[in-house]
């Protein structure tokens, strides 16, 4: 039945074929008044002009931007796929604005996301892509294809292409984007080119001016028929819509910093397309900066984040020279954003960079929105939590196959996953079956849990000799190896030639720690 409509659909498109260039106005259609989450929409229509570029924009009931796109008018019509998200937090229940505009002409439209109660969702034929121009394999070199671009505006990367730069050395292979600077470009690969390169265990890494995206063996799981394509759609043009669903996200404390990335890679057969939802490896992505944006980088109050409508998560960010690096999951938005948190109590107190740069990173928070509180005690649990939260900024989700539980560590507290995992890690130990969670950390305690930690992130000892501290002989004897290794590496420095062994750590000292432990030794990872 599905393959009769199809057809009687594309036998009336032939009967009409000057109907889409005679429009007078531009229109647009969706394929669905309601579709459920992890279903699959066309957002289609007509422009006056018979070539040209439509600019589509989908938002949330909210009015947050759930998806950008450019589709290429043809002959007087457009159209291109949206995969509503399985998640609800990206794509919530309610009724969604599109807006399609091209030149000076708009059309808009609604359809609702609802759940499966609501009913079933009307089936509409697929529509079959008429085909792309035949084009030559590029420019080709071993190990590197410079694709031309075809009549649609998309660098097309045969097989035939890949088989002569494969090479015999070497695992990577490189597809080179000439002429295109931190703006948009489509890329697709056949499957069966995807194969080739799975089987010889090259990478592909795909280079524009000021933007690289480099996908490991396998990150893509080439499961489809051997006529199907991936399509890499990269935007990083600080312009339209991109830069108006980066401005939509951030207030407050949060300032765009003109740089951003649209990521969407799909997988077409037979006329279906779908998004990849879930990388298999982590994807690596290089941005080049200007000095001001290094600058906010370098000053610890700036970072990548992953723009999920208004919310905003830190991405753990690595610097070389003018380069930004950062690992990405598919179909997403990223952002640089500066984050400049300012506490009342915190003006011109030793510690206020740290609390900034920590509070950029969202490792540490405020006792309220304008107080932070450097001289209040910390419990163990909180700072256990700042510890954890550190680890997942600089190493993303930290993971252990035999987490260990506290007795009295109850689920389902703000604590409780930071705490169990961090036993699991070995970074901190238990009394007796118990955390004691809201006792007062001390400073030799603090100590402990940072050395163990340290393992994490990237630091080695920058100083050598005895502590130089007066109550060293305070220092209990279990503590006394963390306690040196801590000062070797450079996280501790004492206060007038003291330690304090006892003493509870404050909020401030934590977060000069913290801060420290972030920071590299060896250049690399921001702080």
């Amino acid at each position: 039945m599905k393959i009769i409509l199809a057809a009687i659909l594309m036998i009336a498109m032939l009967i009409v074929p000057g109907a889409a260039s005679a429009a007078t106005e531009m229109t647009l259609q969706v394929s669905a008044a309601q579709v459920q989450p992890g279903e699959e929409l066309r957002l289609s229509g007509t422009v006056p002009e018979a070539d040209g570029e439509v600019a589509i924009q989908v938002r949330r009931p909210d009015g947050s931007v759930l998806f950008v796109d450019v589709a290429q008018a043809r002959e007087g019509r457009y159209s291109t796929f949206l995969t509503i998200s399985s998640r609800a937090t990206f794509a919530p229940i309610g009724t969604y604005t599109i807006v399609a505009s091209c030149g000076l002409q708009q059309a808009s439209a609604q359809f609702s996301v609802v759940t499966a109660s609501a009913g079933p969702v009307p089936w509409y034929p697929p529509i079959i892509d008429g085909g792309q121009e035949e084009t030559d394999g590029g420019e080709i070199t071993s190990g590197k294809i410079k694709p031309v671009r075809n009549a649609e505006g998309i660098h097309s990367v045969t097989t035939e292409a890949v088989r002569k730069a494969m090479g015999p050395d070497g695992t990577l292979m490189v597809i080179e984007l000439p002429g295109v600077a931190k703006g948009s470009a489509r890329v697709e690969i056949e499957m069966e080119a995807w194969r080739e390169l799975e089987r010889a265990g090259k990478a592909v890494e795909l280079q524009a001016e000021e933007l690289t995206l480099r996908l490991p063996v396998g990150a893509i799981p080439a499961d489809a028929g051997d006529e199907a394509v991936l399509r890499l759609t990269l935007d990083a043009a600080w312009q339209g819509e991109l830069r108006s669903a980066v401005e939509g996200a951030v207030g407050g404390d949060y300032r765009p910093t003109g740089v951003a990335l649209f990521v969407q890679i799909e997988r077409i057969a037979e006329g279906q397309r779908g998004v990849v939802s879930k990388f298999k490896h982590p994807v690596t992505v290089t941005l080049q900066l200007t000095n001001e944006q290094l600058r906010l980088l370098r000053s610890g109050l700036a970072g990548i984040y992953y723009v999920d409508g208004a919310q905003l998560t830190p991405i753990a960010t690595q610097v070389t020279g003018y380069n930004v690096m950062f690992t990405i999951d598919p179909f997403s938005l990223y952002a640089l954003l500066e984050y400049n948190k300012g506490f009342a109590d915190m003006k011109g107190h030793w510690a206020e960079a740290a609390v900034r740069s920590l509070a950029a990173k969202q490792i540490v928070t405020g006792m309220n929105a304008d107080r932070y509180q450097p001289g209040g005690s910390i419990s163990r649990a909180d700072f256990v939590t700042m510890v954890m939260r550190a680890m997942a900024w600089q190493n993303g989700e930290a993971r252990t196959a035999a987490p260990q539980h506290f007795e009295d560590v109850p689920a389902g507290r703000y604590y409780s996953e930071h705490v169990t995992m961090a036993a699991g890690l070995g970074i901190v130990n238990g009394y007796n079956g118990q955390f004691r969670p809201q006792d007062q950390m001390t400073r030799e305690e603090a100590v402990a849990v940072l050395v163990r930690a340290s393992q994490y992130f990237e630091r080695i000892a920058i100083q050598e000799g005895e502590l130089p501290f007066s109550d060293r002989k305070s220092i209990a004897e279990w503590a006394v190896p963390f306690i040196e290794q801590a000062w070797a590496m450079g996280l501790i420095q004492g206060d007038m030639g003291r330690f304090e062994p006892k003493q509870p750590l404050t909020r401030a000292q934590v977060a000069v720690m913290i801060d420290r432990m972030l920071t590299p030794t060896q250049g690399g990872r921001i702080s």
